[in-house]
């Protein structure tokens, strides 16, 4: 019987002076998991290096987006209603931050350009020509101006192309939508929480486990995460 490891001497197993019949099969299981264990290492490291290339892959691919300065009371309007898609919106404002991340979400940056508005210093023009209500967000299309932002939701996610925001399923899109019709109920009990002093509510309590029951329902991802 010889050795079949290569770094072992290619020798009759009672001749060889390294590994006399005793030891030997001592080693065995020792030798075993020490292959094991390089196999593993070697197979952590082929995903490791899989996983930096698609890091470096996504890094090459991604360009920082450069983001408008909001327009204040001095600001002139841009050119409206000439076939832009203009997304008006407050950096600072969470319901435009919902459309915001939809768009982007969606690979919309080329196609759907950001207009930022400065809310403390309005632009009269924004509500005498673009969106009577005077708000963000609001969205130019098609010569339009649409508003509220659970609605520019859907508008966008059905009129533009891109990874959809809501589930195919059926089941999966009535989840979707309960979430969308509770997620405003949501925010205001948790901002009247936020400014209350004390223990927390009841309200915000069932406000959150309504959530982690309807994200709780499939193990296949949350829903609208950029909603809430």
């Amino acid at each position: 019987m010889t050795l079949p490891h290569p770094n072992f001497p290619d020798l009759p197993l009672r001749q060889n002076p390294f590994f006399p019949p005793p030891l030997y099969k001592a080693s065995l299981p020792l030798l075993s998991g020490h292959l094991r264990r390089r196999k593993q290492r070697n197979n952590e490291r082929r995903l490791i290096h899989c996983f930096a290339m698609a890091a470096a892959a996504a890094v090459a691919e991604y360009t920082k987006e450069e983001l408008p300065s909001s327009l204040d009371a001095t600001a002139e309007p841009p050119a409206l209603f000439d076939g832009t898609t203009r997304l008006y919106i407050s950096y600072t404002c969470p319901f435009a931050q919902r459309t915001w991340i939809a768009r982007n979400y969606k690979g919309l940056q080329e196609k759907i350009k950001l207009v930022a508005i400065d809310l403390q210093n309005r632009p009269a023009w924004y509500k005498e020509k673009v969106y009577s209500e005077n708000k963000v967000p609001s969205l130019e299309h098609n010569n339009e101006v649409k508003g509220e932002s659970l609605d520019l939701l859907k508008y966008i996610d059905e009129h533009f192309e891109g990874p959809s925001l809501i589930p195919d399923d059926e089941e999966k899109k009535k989840i979707a939508e309960e979430l969308l019709a509770y997620c405003d109920s949501f925010n205001g009990a948790s901002y009247r929480d936020l400014r209350a002093k004390g223990d927390v509510s009841e309200e915000v309590e069932a406000a959150f486990n309504k959530i982690e029951e309807c994200l709780s329902k499939y193990d296949d991802g949350p829903f609208l995460p950029w909603a809430i």
